[in-house]
């Protein structure tokens, strides 16, 4: 690229509903059951029982999708969420993560250091669009 990152056109990524998504917490929440019923069958119940909380969480975390109905933009170097009808300053924290149909967006409000933030599946939003975040991210990454 030529011109600097922050000059770079404006990004609007409207966030829709997600069938991968919920498709994933299904065959995931079947999978954390049918793992853990394996392991009170070959007598780690104990084991089984730690695992509950953390599966719970991954489940209750793909299941929630805090960012459903919102607007993310990138404009004039800076990231911005809309949601509910109030725009607030976002930063992206350094855990976002890119898979093929998936990326996972980290963001933290500033002057309340509160995070926000989840999965973005390639069917909530626009091709177009999800091509031009994974390019923002990218340079976000390596400091551009």
């Amino acid at each position: 690229m030529s011109r600097r990152s922050g000059s770079s056109t404006a990004l609007r990524l409207r966030i829709g509903s997600s069938r991968r998504r919920d498709l994933a917490w299904r065959a995931l929440g079947v999978a954390a059951a049918a793992l853990q019923g394996e392991l009170v069958y070959l007598g780690y119940a104990f084991l089984a029982l730690l695992l509950t909380p953390p599966l719970a969480w991954i489940l209750w975390q793909l299941r929630r999708a805090a960012l459903e109905g919102a607007v993310l933009v990138w404009d004039r170097g800076g990231w911005l969420l809309e949601r509910d009808g109030t725009r607030s300053v976002v930063v992206l924290a350094a855990c976002n993560a890119r898979f093929a149909g998936a990326v996972y967006l980290d963001l933290r409000e500033p002057p309340r250091g509160c995070r926000c933030g989840g999965w973005l599946f390639a069917d909530c939003v626009e091709a177009r669009e999800m091509r031009r975040l994974r390019v923002r991210l990218a340079l976000a990454a390596t400091g551009a």
